[in-house]
């Protein structure tokens, strides 16, 4: 199965002291298992491919996405990719991905979209019924669960 993990841009404000970024450690961590269980993936880093890009968020004055654009993410996926994941880590930033999510439903509309991370854990059902792109919600640490995930969809 192939798999196209994704970490999306952070946001920040103009306001703001000091640098957000930080090496996706537990996207590697789920990547190598995931490989190590005989499926091919990709990473799209938001963040780390555009550590020099910020880009205004639309109705939020003194917000600054730090990254790629949505649109820049969604080009990055593979067109041929089985399953998408996202990691959303801070509830903060739950809105600014969803609103990738959605982009990445339009591009892929039969492709399933897994999100994971610490606000998916905390709030699953929140999760699934605001963003109905979303189609699975992977709960606590994701490098078995995806690998459980990634098996079960390739039967």
């Amino acid at each position: 199965m192939f798999i196209s993990l994704i970490r999306p841009s952070t946001v920040t404000s103009t306001d703001a002291a000091g640098q957000d970024a930080a090496p996706p450690v537990g996207l590697a961590y789920i990547a190598a298992n995931l490989i190590q269980n005989n499926h091919k993936v990709e990473v799209v880093d938001a963040l780390g491919e555009a550590l020099d890009q910020y880009l205004p968020v639309d109705g939020v004055p003194k917000a600054l996405q730090h990254g790629l654009s949505d649109q820049e993410v969604v080009n990055r996926i593979s067109k041929d990719v089985d399953l998408i994941c996202v990691s959303c880590m801070f509830s903060l930033e739950w809105p600014f991905t969803r609103n990738l999510i959605n982009a990445i439903r339009e591009a892929f509309p039969e492709t399933p979209i897994a999100v994971g991370g610490e606000h998916v854990t905390a709030c699953t059902e929140f999760v699934l019924k605001d963003c109905p792109a979303v189609s699975i919600c992977a709960i606590g640490e994701g490098e078995e669960t995806l690998v459980e995930l990634a098996n079960e969809l390739e039967k």
